[in-house]
């Protein structure tokens, strides 16, 4: 158990890398032809961004895991499954209210304009 805990135990750990890739590459590989994971597989960098920005990471999820390395292996991957799937869905409903917000004050206007201007400005010749 601590051996497990001590491989895994920083985000940035290799093995974290390792997974992730591995992950990928199956996924990559699998014909999948399911909406469902297509239209949640938009929100992955959202997602990304969100939960490894400094102010989410360092006061919500570093150190307050350390809870899950007192229980079984079986149990730890089921808690950390069960988190991982409450935190990605978190942070799909914080990009849907941005969504939202953006509508209603047409900041997402403003932005598309600003966009298309930089790409006029920045577009090599």
């Amino acid at each position: 158990n601590d051996l497990y805990y001590h491989l895994g135990e920083y985000y940035t750990s290799p093995f974290s890398l390792l997974s992730s890739v591995l992950i990928f590459d199956y996924l990559a590989k699998a014909k999948i032809k399911d909406n469902v994971i297509y239209r949640l597989g938009k929100y992955s960098l959202v997602v990304y961004i969100i939960h490894c920005h400094s102010l989410i990471f360092d006061l919500i999820i570093k150190n307050n895991l350390i809870f899950v390395k007192s229980y079984s292996l079986i149990i730890e991957l089921i808690i950390l499954l069960f988190l991982a799937i409450t935190v990605y869905f978190a942070c799909v409903l914080i990009e849907l209210i941005k969504q939202k917000i953006y509508n209603i004050t047409r900041i997402n206007i403003l932005i598309e304009k600003v966009g298309k201007n930089l790409d006029k400005v920045l577009v090599w010749k």
